[in-house]
Protein backbone atom coordinates (compact mmCIF):
# COMPACT_ATOMS: atom_id res chain seq x y z
CA UNK A 1 0.00 0.00 0.00
CA UNK A 2 1.24 3.46 -0.88
CA UNK A 3 -0.16 6.91 -0.18
CA UNK A 4 -1.06 8.72 -3.39
CA UNK A 5 -0.59 12.43 -2.69
CA UNK A 6 -1.94 13.36 -6.13
CA UNK A 7 -5.25 11.74 -5.16
CA UNK A 8 -5.86 13.47 -1.77
CA UNK A 9 -3.58 11.02 0.07
CA UNK A 10 -5.69 7.93 -0.59
CA UNK A 11 -3.93 4.59 -0.15
CA UNK A 12 -3.50 2.49 -3.26
CA UNK A 13 -1.80 -0.74 -4.24
CA UNK A 14 1.46 -0.35 -6.13
CA UNK A 15 2.92 -3.15 -8.28
CA UNK A 16 6.68 -3.06 -8.84
CA UNK A 17 9.02 -5.06 -11.00
CA UNK A 18 11.73 -7.00 -9.17
CA UNK A 19 14.58 -4.62 -10.14
CA UNK A 20 12.54 -1.56 -9.09
CA UNK A 21 11.66 -3.18 -5.75
CA UNK A 22 15.34 -3.98 -5.10
CA UNK A 23 16.35 -0.45 -6.09
CA UNK A 24 13.86 1.12 -3.66
CA UNK A 25 14.73 -1.35 -0.91
CA UNK A 26 18.46 -0.71 -1.29
CA UNK A 27 17.90 3.01 -0.70
CA UNK A 28 17.21 2.10 2.94
CA UNK A 29 20.53 0.26 3.43
CA UNK A 30 23.23 2.43 4.96
CA UNK A 31 26.79 2.37 3.60
CA UNK A 32 29.44 0.51 5.57
CA UNK A 33 30.61 2.52 8.56
CA UNK A 34 27.42 4.55 8.97
CA UNK A 35 25.19 4.09 12.00
CA UNK A 36 21.47 4.71 12.08
CA UNK A 37 20.48 6.77 15.10
CA UNK A 38 16.97 6.43 16.40
CA UNK A 39 15.42 7.54 19.65
CA UNK A 40 13.44 5.13 21.80
CA UNK A 41 12.14 5.18 25.36
CA UNK A 42 12.57 8.40 27.28
CA UNK A 43 14.42 10.01 24.35
CA UNK A 44 11.49 9.57 21.97
CA UNK A 45 9.92 12.91 21.01
CA UNK A 46 6.39 11.82 21.85
CA UNK A 47 7.47 10.61 25.30
CA UNK A 48 9.53 13.72 26.06
CA UNK A 49 6.66 16.02 25.21
CA UNK A 50 4.51 14.53 27.96
CA UNK A 51 7.04 13.34 30.58
CA UNK A 52 10.10 15.62 30.40
CA UNK A 53 9.13 17.81 33.38
CA UNK A 54 8.65 14.75 35.61
CA UNK A 55 11.94 13.22 34.47
CA UNK A 56 13.82 16.46 35.17
CA UNK A 57 12.39 16.64 38.68
CA UNK A 58 13.30 13.02 39.41
CA UNK A 59 16.93 13.38 38.31
CA UNK A 60 17.32 16.70 40.10
CA UNK A 61 17.60 19.11 37.20
CA UNK A 62 16.13 22.58 37.49
CA UNK A 63 13.07 23.06 35.33
CA UNK A 64 13.12 26.49 33.69
CA UNK A 65 9.81 27.89 32.53
CA UNK A 66 9.63 30.00 29.38
CA UNK A 67 10.61 33.59 30.19
CA UNK A 68 12.27 32.73 33.51
CA UNK A 69 15.78 34.09 34.04
CA UNK A 70 18.22 31.17 34.57
CA UNK A 71 21.13 33.33 35.84
CA UNK A 72 20.12 33.06 39.51
CA UNK A 73 19.67 29.28 39.57
CA UNK A 74 22.28 27.24 41.45
CA UNK A 75 22.55 23.51 42.09
CA UNK A 76 24.96 21.35 44.06
CA UNK A 77 27.51 19.30 42.16
CA UNK A 78 26.19 15.75 41.84
CA UNK A 79 29.74 14.36 42.12
CA UNK A 80 31.34 16.13 45.09
CA UNK A 81 28.08 17.40 46.69
CA UNK A 82 29.85 20.60 47.80
CA UNK A 83 30.45 22.84 44.79
CA UNK A 84 27.79 24.99 43.19
CA UNK A 85 26.81 24.59 39.55
CA UNK A 86 26.02 27.85 37.76
CA UNK A 87 23.82 27.98 34.69
CA UNK A 88 25.92 29.48 31.91
CA UNK A 89 23.60 29.06 28.95
CA UNK A 90 20.19 27.60 28.16
CA UNK A 91 19.19 26.50 24.70
CA UNK A 92 15.73 26.11 23.27
CA UNK A 93 14.46 22.98 21.52
CA UNK A 94 16.37 23.85 18.35
CA UNK A 95 19.73 23.52 20.10
CA UNK A 96 22.63 25.91 20.49
CA UNK A 97 22.99 28.91 18.19
CA UNK A 98 25.95 29.18 15.84
CA UNK A 99 29.24 30.03 17.57
CA UNK A 100 27.69 29.70 21.05
CA UNK A 101 30.91 28.45 22.61
CA UNK A 102 32.90 31.45 21.36
CA UNK A 103 30.27 33.83 22.78
CA UNK A 104 30.49 32.17 26.22
CA UNK A 105 34.30 32.29 26.09
CA UNK A 106 34.18 36.05 25.35
CA UNK A 107 31.77 36.65 28.24
CA UNK A 108 34.08 34.74 30.59
CA UNK A 109 37.08 36.85 29.50
CA UNK A 110 35.11 40.07 30.11
CA UNK A 111 34.22 38.90 33.64
CA UNK A 112 37.86 38.06 34.37
CA UNK A 113 39.05 41.49 33.22
CA UNK A 114 36.42 43.33 35.29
Amino acid sequence: MVKNYRNQGKKETCTLTAPEFLRRFSLHILPKGFTRIRHYGILASAFKATHKVNIDRQIGQVVIEVGEKPASLFRKCSYCKTGELHTVACFDQRGPPANWFNKIRKQKKKRQLA
